[in-house]
């Protein structure tokens, strides 16, 4: 089920029971269906999710709510992701922000490398990588 506060979804459908220490995700992708089919996949596997539509909605949530992860588009409207990955780095460094892009260009990736990025991967990718990719960025953070 989704529920929308505010300007934000918070997707709260679980295949288990809620874990008491469930770690807080931020997607943000201005695709719609992607955006909504990210949030799915993630708050089966028992992470609290919440879907930002742009680089700006993902900032103002970052900016006033925790979040263990960020998992940011490259190109969005508003802010695009390196901006967003600047910004959350200004006041969530050690949070880890993934990058996704269907548009890999050398020197966006190392400018993101420069930002702090955790991960820049290129769109499409499987599930069971996105999986493996969240948890690996949250063993890093700790």
């Amino acid at each position: 089920m989704m529920a929308t506060h505010s300007n934000h979804t918070v997707c709260s459908e679980r295949a288990d029971p809620p874990l008491t220490s469930a770690p807080r995700l931020l997607i943000a992708d201005d695709d719609a269906v992607l955006r909504v089919s990210l949030g799915k996949i993630y708050t089966k596997a028992g992470y609290e999710v919440v879907l930002a539509a742009d680089g700006e909605e993902a900032i103002q949530l970052a900016r006033t709510q925790p979040f263990d992860l960020a998992l940011i588009d490259l190109s969005m409207p508003k802010y695009n992701g390196l901006e967003v990955l600047k910004a959350m780095k200004r006041f969530a460094p050690r949070m880890p922000v993934i990058i996704l892009t269907a548009f890999g260009a050398w020197d966006t990736y190392a400018e993101a490398l420069e930002a702090g990025v955790y991960q820049y991967v290129s769109k499409p990718i499987r599930q069971d990588e996105l999986l493996l990719l969240a948890r690996n960025a949250l063993e890093s953070a700790h």
